[in-house]
């Protein structure tokens, strides 16, 4: 039985926040040892990071929420939906998973090189004009980030089991170290060299804390001692590879749809309206993110939970579970954004930063769409960990369609930054932000298909 203890959740809450809040802790020291132009050019490289998260391509999702199948007992899995189980962990099932998850992340790792190492590199050469240590920059954040994509492999295993208190024990660790060093190492004039080679030490103790937690867990080093040594039937890892694989690429493509609402319009700010006022939007994207993520971190440590309870059934626990984390989300986020918009820019001043957020009108703006986009992402979600993927057409055609509009704007009519956050917010609202609302309601029992509340 999967258990989600208070220190899990607040395990939880420390890792996921570090973890986006790291680069606003160095913020003050950037500031102070970074031109404009050199932040905007860290925000940059964030993007390239967003790319390395479209390419997981839904393997991380997907699997973790496999994991928990297996160790909830599953007998088999299936390509939609989810079949009977027994309670006891399906030994041979999660180790199959395993050694399939280390095979597709080692391959993605280097495909990630590959491509970032030579179309991310010539615009990152297009874009940083004469930024000192721009290149030698990018080079080991490109590293780092390749090491940060295998090292991925662990946290869907983690988290599908209900290891979350570990998972995010590595993410406190590692990120201190990254905190640590880029601290250290900006004063002594290294610049964004000093930020990338944090990043990239940080990546790879990621890795060597992950598998080493994962093999401290209750019951997973004996799976690998019974195991160990003799090879799984091909035709069974084949067969197991494809009944993930639809849903793979439905997961794929919600990653993607994923980028293109939340890292790609800074790429289009960069190109249209400079690396300043990129680094203003940067800045504003970096604490929402922070507030978004603090706000999911509850209904991210449910997760084990959720496909436990389709498993078994127990729709009123997954109800109870769900209204929860969604009231705590909408509590840090209203909490959040006001914090944002009253003292942000106070904050800065305060701090002697030349940098500013953008203004007040387009921070709301941004504030606003970003809030009522994760709230259908978070039901989107739920409806997810029923094995069944009913978003993926509608999210990538909206953050096509928002793409567009804004690349328009900016590229062709000549329009500000407000012009384009409203574009992609007005994009959501159309649809997105309202169905899978509705969607996870019915699945939570609270509606029916006609809309008529249950008794």
């Amino acid at each position: 039985m999967i258990r989600i203890s208070r220190s899990d959740i607040v395990w939880n809450y420390l890792g996921l926040v570090l973890c986006s809040g790291v680069n606003l802790l160095l913020l003050p020291f950037a500031l102070r040892f970074l031109t404009p132009a050199q932040l905007g050019l860290w925000y940059t490289f964030g993007s390239f990071q967003g790319i390395a998260v479209l390419f997981d391509f839904g393997f991380s999702t997907t699997l973790g929420r496999n994991f928990t199948y297996a160790w909830a007992g599953a007998d088999t899995l299936q390509k939609q939906g989810i079949g009977k189980g027994s309670g006891e962990v399906n030994r041979e099932l999660f180790l199959r998973l395993y050694r399939m998850s280390g095979i597709l992340y080692l391959l993605l790792a280097a495909v990630l090189f590959l491509l970032l190492a030579a179309v991310g590199s010539g615009y990152i050469w297009a874009v940083a004009g004469g930024v000192p240590g721009g290149m030698p920059a990018w080079f080991l954040y490109l590293c780092a980030v390749t090491l940060n994509l295998y090292a991925l492999r662990f946290s869907p295993v983690l988290k599908g089991i209900g290891a979350v208190k570990q998972c995010q024990q590595v993410q406190v660790v590692t990120k201190a170290v990254q905190f640590l060093l880029s601290m250290a190492l900006l004063p002594c004039g290294v610049g964004l060299v000093g930020m990338a080679a944090g990043y990239l030490i940080s990546a790879l103790l990621s890795a060597i804390l992950s598998r080493r937690m994962l093999w401290k867990y209750h019951g997973v080093k004996g799976i690998f001692q019974q195991y160990r040594g003799k090879a799984l039937e091909y035709a069974r890892q084949k067969e197991l590879f494809a009944d993930l694989l639809p849903n793979l690429w439905r997961q794929g493509a919600i990653s993607a749809a994923d980028f293109l609402n939340s890292r790609a319009l800074i790429l289009l700010v960069s190109g249209s309206l400079g690396l300043e006022v990129s680094s203003g939007f940067g800045l504003l994207q970096q604490v929402t993110g922070l507030v978004t993520t603090s706000a999911n971190a509850l209904f991210n440590a449910y997760l084990p939970l959720f496909g436990e309870c389709r498993l078994r059934g127990d729709v009123p626990r997954s109800r109870r579970l769900f209204f929860r984390a969604v009231g705590v989300q909408w509590g840090i986020l209203l909490c959040g954004g006001a914090g944002v918009l009253l003292f942000g820019n106070p904050v800065l001043s305060l701090l002697g930063a030349s940098g500013r957020l953008p203004a007040t009108g387009i921070t709301f703006a941004y504030l606003l769409a970003s809030s009522l986009l994760n709230n259908h992402l978070l039901c989107g979600s739920y409806v997810m960990t029923g094995n069944r993927i009913p978003m993926c057409r509608a999210y990538l055609v909206s953050g096509g369609a928002a793409l567009l509009f804004q690349w328009l704007l900016l590229s062709q009519c000549g329009a500000g930054l407000f012009a384009a956050v409203c574009a992609g917010g007005c994009v959501q609202l159309c649809y997105n932000n309202w169905r899978w609302v509705f969607e996870a309601l019915k699945e939570l029992q609270i509606i029916k298909m006609g809309g008529r509340y249950e008794t």
